[in-house]
Formats: C-alpha cells, structure tokens, sequence
C-alpha cells in the first residue's frame, strides 16, 4: 500500500512541475508541438526527441503553459 501511494505521489508531483508549451506554425496556424520542453534559450525551447534528435522551437511561435 504504501508503495501505491509513493508511485502516486512521484507522478503527481512531476507532472506538477513539468512545464509545458504550445508551438504553432505562423503560416498555416497549425500546432506544431504540445507538451513539456527540456531546456530553453533567450530565443527558443529545446525539446529531445529522441536520443540525439532535437526539435527547436522559436518562443514566439510557443506559449509556456502554467499550471493553475
């Protein structure tokens, strides 16, 4: 039991403090991307992919999402 509510607890609080964006193309409006970033620079959010494939997002193409 309490190991349920440990692994409970670990997912609620990482999902708690992951950060997230929406991403859209400005040409077509499209959503390019939704969910959480792994690091960000002045200009842009990096998200990992895969093992050694990054996708790079302008952040004024994205919108960070909070948590209420």
């Amino acid at each position: 039991m309490k190991l349920i509510i440990l692994a409970l607890t670990t997912v609620l609080l990482t999902g708690c403090t992951a950060q997230r964006i929406t991403c859209w193309s400005e040409t077509t409006g499209q959503i390019n991307y939704m969910g959480g970033f792994d690091n960000e620079t002045r200009t842009t959010y990096v998200v990992d992919v895969a093992d050694g494939v990054r996708d790079f997002y302008p952040k004024k193409n994205c919108q960070l999402l909070t948590d209420v």
